[in-house]
């Protein structure tokens, strides 16, 4: 179980540290779609091979019956017809490979053969090979439609919860496309702001989101975001507006 455990928890987290949350989507999406119809497929796969054994059963027990009922020993009709089929054939073929018939046996009888058959063994034999093939189908069925089937749903249910355990960090930290870091100090919010006409696209979102920072007082004349942790304290969370505007113009000039 190393193997097929180390897949479902890798397979979202390798395409997450390569390619970006993007990729973990789409292979929590595929998980999700491939999933759903391989496990109703198990389930209903294996139920119906289970469901074919018990009908092929029911049915050897239906043909049993009627031969209690006509008061036939099915034990000694197959036993007589054993005897028979043995002596069928001398074990000799003939120039064209058909086995030769044993007339002169004394354990061979054609009419009681053609009778045996007809009456009850061409069912009983059709019966027992029904029910050969049904125990073999029953062999996968079972496993398919009590662990493989429901195990789909541990599989893709593990792969949604990893990739949310580690979403936050994958989606800063890959290999190609890494996001932006997060926005903590004074000069990464003036940069941000001062950015707003460089992607017409995002002019609008960058001008709401530094308006609402300029209501919370993130501007003041005299107080601003700290630069570093060190900066700040309990009751002075900003800085004195000399750094603040030495910061700034460091923060414009990178812009």
């Amino acid at each position: 179980m190393v193997a097929p455990g180390v897949l479902v928890i890798g397979s979202p987290l390798c395409a997450g540290f390569i390619f970006g949350p993007n990729a973990t989507a789409g292979v929590l999406a595929g998980a999700i779609v491939s999933g759903v119809q391989v496990a109703i497929s198990q389930s209903n796969s294996g139920g119906a091979w289970d469901n074919a054994k018990k009908e092929v059963e029911k049915n050897r027990s239906i043909f049993r019956a009627k031969a209690v009922k006509a008061g036939v020993d099915l034990e000694e009709k197959k036993r007589r017809y054993a005897i028979l089929a043995a002596h069928q054939f001398t074990g000799e073929k003939t120039e064209f490979g058909v086995e030769v018939e044993n007339p002169e046996s004394e354990n061979w009888n054609k009419e009681e053969f053609a009778t045996l058959l007809k009456d009850w063994m061409s069912e009983e034999l059709e019966l027992r090979e029904q029910h050969i093939a049904a125990v073999v189908g029953d062999t996968v069925g079972d496993p398919l439609k009590d662990t493989s089937g429901p195990a789909i749903n541990i599989l893709v249910k593990l792969s949604a919860i990893t990739s949310l355990v580690f979403g936050n960090y994958l989606a800063h930290y890959h290999f190609f496309g890494n996001a932006a870091p997060p926005i903590r100090f004074a000069n990464e919010l003036l940069a941000y702001c001062n950015s707003a006409g460089e992607n017409p696209n995002t002019v609008d979102m960058v001008l709401k989101n530094c308006n609402a920072w300029l209501a919370h007082g993130y501007f003041t004349y005299r107080e601003a975001l700290p630069v570093a942790p060190a900066h700040a304290s309990a009751d002075q969370k900003g800085i004195n507006y000399d750094v603040w505007y030495k910061e700034d113009q460091i923060a414009k000039n990178k812009a």
